[in-house]
């Protein structure tokens, strides 16, 4: 069972893990799936793309690293793009694999096998399981202790959900006002059910305000962001919160790289 950490040294991380039931392997599509020749290849292909995608809304993304899709996710994957086609074709076929656009493509059965759960429930069910065992004396006083308790709990963690609620809604505007503040793809009207909303307050949760902002002034220092590649293309604000491109964007990947001054015969050319 994969697990897989999301949110770094961050506040506020969530744990994802891929859940296989015991049926997996009696369904009809990955039968005939095994069964094709390299079908068992063909079947890693597919669960190395479902862990990818619980970690991103249940979509792989295109980022136009190789000419096509197929290529792109074969190196990620580090599988043979051969067979990385063949295992898409199928999936496509199948309905297990639905393209969303372009560079968007959505996997039908990530959702309902992905298993979730933040730092702060992992730790707080390792508190009761800790205090569960170490407990003596009645039983029943237990019990009723241990009720007590949770209901607490439960009161504490609604009143910090709410809390938190109120400042990322607050802080998903400033964001969305510094974005409408490069004058790039600025946005007219979003609602809190669109997924570019929900993507942006992902990464606010995850990352914390500051970096976002930090993220979209770094779009500022990026001429290739802006429209200045071979394809005139310009980044928006969904591609920008989507789980794969924003920690790029926030290091800096795509910022301009310093300029050489020449070298005037007095030594070697300096950076600026």
């Amino acid at each position: 069972m994969p697990t897989i950490q999301e949110g770094g040294d961050h506040t506020g991380k969530r744990y994802f893990w891929l859940k296989l039931g015991d049926d997996f392997f009696r369904d009809k599509a990955i039968k005939k799936l095994r069964r094709i020749a390299g079908g068992d290849t063909f079947t890693i292909i597919y669960l190395k793309m479902l862990i990818k995608a619980i970690q991103q809304d249940n979509k792989l993304y295109f980022e136009g690293i190789e000419d096509n899709f197929a290529d792109e996710l074969a190196l990620d994957l580090e599988e043979d793009p051969d067979n990385v086609r063949m295992t898409l074709t199928f999936l496509q076929q199948k309905g297990l694999l639905e393209v969303v656009n372009d560079d968007e493509f959505y996997l039908a059965n990530a959702e309902k096998m992905t298993g979730s759960e933040s730092e702060s429930a992992v730790r707080m069910r390792r508190m009761r399981e800790k205090k569960t065992s170490q407990c003596d004396g009645d039983v029943t006083g237990q019990l009723r202790f241990g009720d007590i308790e949770k209901e607490k709990e439960l009161e504490i963690e609604k009143d910090k959900r709410i809390s938190k609620d109120i400042l990322c809604r607050t802080n998903v505007q400033r964001a969305i006002e510094a974005w409408n503040g490069l004058g790039i793809n600025p946005v007219q009207k979003m609602s809190k059910s669109s997924t570019r909303y929900k993507m942006l307050a992902a990464r606010v949760a995850e990352y914390g305000i500051d970096d976002v902002l930090k993220a979209i002034d770094n779009v500022r220092g990026s001429a290739f962001l802006q429209g200045g590649n071979s394809r005139s293309w310009m980044i928006d604000l969904e591609w920008f919160a989507r789980p794969n491109n924003f920690p790029k964007v926030l290091e800096g990947k795509y910022n301009d790289k310093p300029k050489e001054l020449p070298d005037n015969g007095g030594g070697n050319g300096q950076w600026q």
